[in-house]
């Protein structure tokens, strides 16, 4: 069987199971959520058929305002860690957010009107699976915290740049000019995106927080951490790459100001 004639096979039975499904509610409130559940899970099945024979096509249109407020969130946590807080104080205000992304996905799974209002609330930002999975946001913030205790300003804001910008620069300009694939619907495009806006932000992030380092170290421990970043986002599937990005920039951040003989 040709790859075409399977993936083809898959799609008539997701659509038979998908009928089957809707046959199965009726159209009361009560029944709602359930089956909004299956139909993420039906919605998520379909884009993966759709694109089976078109790696780089993407399974889902570019959202840029959920673009524009990962990259919001990203100078936040810049600004307070370069100008407003010293790092005692930061570790606290991280952790505060981490622990109401969590107590929110506590809430979400035990109340489906908790989760049903929470998604609303931030409808124009998250993914339709989403709905049934730790929100990237929650990831966002747990990483965040988990840099604060590093204890280092340049082990923070390096890998904060580089998610913040070169993941959705990887996003954008990889479903818009992506022609080369690569792995996991990513194409050479948007990760040469990724490590390019990635160096370049983490370089004037550590440029902000260690001025008297010179440009080569400067540039370098940036390419370094924002390739890292790539490939993570590249290779993740089952783990969000709100939290693999940053721990793989945050590794390869710290193995560059190693190599320079640079304190931490």
């Amino acid at each position: 069987m040709t790859r075409r004639a399977a993936a083809d096979e898959d799609l008539t039975e997701l659509i038979e199971t998908l009928k089957a499904t809707l046959a199965e509610y009726t159209p009361d409130a009560n029944t709602w959520e359930a089956l909004r559940s299956d139909l993420t899970e039906a919605y998520e099945g379909l884009t993966s058929i759709l694109t089976a024979d078109d790696p780089e096509k993407p399974a889902r249109p570019i959202n840029y305002t959920r673009s524009v407020f990962h990259a919001g969130c990203g100078v936040v946590s810049l600004i307070l860690a370069l100008v407003l807080l010293p790092l005692h104080q930061l570790v606290w205000v991280a952790g505060a957010f981490a622990a109401w992304g969590w107590s929110a996905e506590i809430a979400r799974r035990v109340s489906p009107r908790a989760n049903a209002i929470l998604m609303r609330g931030f409808k124009h930002v998250a993914h339709p699976s989403e709905w049934n999975r730790v929100n990237s946001a929650t990831w966002y913030t747990s990483a965040l915290f988990g840099l604060t205790l590093t204890g280092s300003v340049s082990l923070m804001v390096v890998p904060v740049a580089v998610l913040a910008f070169g993941d959705p620069a990887a996003g954008i300009l990889g479903r818009k000019f992506g022609r080369t694939p690569l792995v996991n619907g990513r194409s050479l495009e948007g990760t040469s995106a990724f490590v390019l806006v990635g160096t370049l932000a983490g370089s004037v992030a550590l440029t902000l927080a260690r001025p008297e380092l010179g440009l080569l170290p400067v540039v370098v421990v940036s390419f370094v951490a924002g390739l890292c970043g790539a490939l993570a986002e590249l290779f993740s599937r089952s783990i969000d790459d709100n939290l693999s990005v940053p721990v793989a920039a945050l590794g390869g951040t710290f193995v560059a100001l190693q190599l320079f003989g640079i304190a931490l």
